[in-house]
């Protein structure tokens, strides 16, 4: 727990310098993988979904897309502290990332797919009730059908991308995104829901890989599924 504290403290002051960056400060700082499959994907004209989670540094892999001239939306959520909502957005902005407000995801997602946009959503936060339970470290976590769904309605490419923290003094980022193939039954509920179970099982083999860049401290499962029934008196 102590190296993921570790971590959690540089990449945090990592983030702090990334709006003082230009494109070619990020280009030199990362390392990209998978970028041939990316731009075929992008080729068919649909737009792409990049699936991350809180793993390595996640600003700095939308910053990576958009420093190499690939425009990026990310769908990132309303910060408690208006502050430092503010101060996260500018320096997204900065980076050359578009940013969409979880709430307005549903009617701006559409459009920049059509546009073939590539859209980065982090798609590891419990998603209460209206997610679904899928196997994420050997136990049941609600994740949200968002990704799964735009994909499924308006066929776009899903890749999972990570930007994992190379070792060494160097500040540098491993950025890898790797195609998901997704052939879908017709059944939109069960294709949600293995699309779904298939990107928490790719992210969950990228944390086994340096599990110290996770954010272990997120409630990731805080919702229980609806058989798992409290013992008679448990509050």
């Amino acid at each position: 727990m102590l190296a993921s504290y570790e971590h959690l403290g540089r990449e945090v002051a990592s983030m702090m310098r990334l709006a003082k960056l230009d494109d070619a400060a990020v280009i030199e700082r990362t390392l990209s993988v998978g970028w041939e499959g990316l731009e075929e994907a992008r080729a068919l004209g649909r737009g792409v979904i990049l699936v991350t989670g809180h793993y390595g540094n996640w600003e700095m892999a939308a910053a990576t897309f958009a420093s190499r001239g690939m425009a990026i939306a990310a769908i990132v959520r309303r910060q408690g502290n208006r502050l430092v909502d503010e101060r996260l957005q500018a320096m997204r902005h900065k980076l050359g990332v578009q940013t969409i407000y979880q709430g307005e995801a549903p009617s701006r997602v559409p459009r920049i797919l059509r546009a073939n946009g590539v859209v980065g959503i982090v798609g590891d936060q419990d998603a209460r009730r209206s997610g679904v339970f899928v196997q994420y470290f050997g136990r049941p976590a609600s994740t949200h059908r968002g990704p799964a769904l735009f994909a499924l309605r308006l066929g776009a490419p899903v890749f999972t991308c990570v930007a994992r923290r190379l070792p060494g003094n160097d500040v540098r980022y491993e950025v890898r995104g790797e195609k998901v193939e997704f052939t879908p039954s017709g059944v939109l509920d069960a294709d949600v829901l293995a699309l779904t179970a298939e990107l928490a099982a790719r992210l969950e083999r990228e944390v086994r890989v340096a599990p110290e860049q996770y954010f272990w401290f997120h409630k990731r499962w805080k919702t229980r599924p609806p058989e798992e029934k409290l013992p008679e008196g448990a509050t």
